[in-house]
């Protein structure tokens, strides 16, 4: 099953993230994953849907490979799934590594209040409280499901201890760790930091985009496995905590497709 929130427009650049791409799985299979596979297809079926609703709709593909597990990648790496892809008949807009986008990573932690930083020696974390009991499931989600079967399993599963006698609703305080210093004193940024920043280079907002040739899109449209269902809520609740005016606007042009 399948969840997006969809809207229509006129003369519109919609961005689709055409799949999430991990270079040690692409190096182990020496070919796209199954997983990669379903979603151009899904993508695929959306950009047809999204050109349908208005002959001046136009769509344009993106793809980010996660290379933030001690790869060392190359551009020939890069090549050869750009070419997997566009196999499929796809021509795509942008294709980055993920590591690409750390150079924005301070940018973005800068913009955010900091009432919701915690900060010591080696880290910056986001100092997150919900009560939002969706967060609480489990970070790897694998199963297909709808939002409506998750909501039930989880927001309807016996209140958890924290409740009090007066129905008060328990909040959970999450800390997710937004940059780590290595003993070398280079940085590791988070997947839902380097996840926002990645909605904001496509977006071409200011300060998160070079001038690299690629179009700038109106909206965003991410074909995404249910499983980074936590990671992209984390990363919007970034650009909604935002101070920068410019980061917080893009919200609600940001839509998802879970598989």
């Amino acid at each position: 099953m399948r969840w997006a929130v969809f809207w229509a427009g006129n003369d519109m650049l919609t961005d689709i993230e055409l799949c999430h791409v991990y270079l040690r799985d692409y190096m182990a299979l020496n070919r796209l994953s199954d997983e990669d596979e379903a979603s151009i297809a899904i993508a695929r079926e959306r950009a047809a849907q999204i050109l349908a609703q208005d002959p001046r709709n136009r769509v344009s593909f993106s793809v980010m490979i996660d290379d933030e597990e001690g790869i060392l990648a190359s551009r020939e790496d890069l090549d050869a799934i750009r070419k997997a892809i566009e196999a499929h008949g796809i021509t795509l807009e942008r294709i980055i590594f993920e590591s690409e986008l750390n150079r924005y990573g301070d940018a973005l932690i800068k913009t955010l209040r900091p009432n919701v930083l915690a900060v010591d020696r080696e880290h910056v974390y986001l100092n997150l409280s919900t009560e939002d009991r969706l967060l609480w499931a489990d970070e790897n989600l694998r199963e297909m499901k709808s939002i409506k079967k998750i909501f039930l399993e989880t927001v309807l599963s016996p209140e958890p201890e924290g409740a009090d006698d007066r129905g008060e609703r328990h909040r959970s305080r999450f800390w997710v760790a937004l940059r780590t210093q290595q003993s070398d004193g280079t940085f590791i940024y988070g997947c839902s930091l380097l996840t926002a920043v990645w909605y904001l280079h496509r977006l071409g907002v200011e300060g998160f985009c070079e001038e690299d040739g690629a179009q700038r899109a109106d909206r965003v449209l991410n074909v995404i496995p249910l499983k980074y269902l936590k990671s992209e809520g984390i990363a919007l609740d970034l650009v909604n905590l935002s101070a920068a005016t410019r980061i917080r606007k893009i919200r609600r042009k940001v839509d998802y497709v879970f598989v």
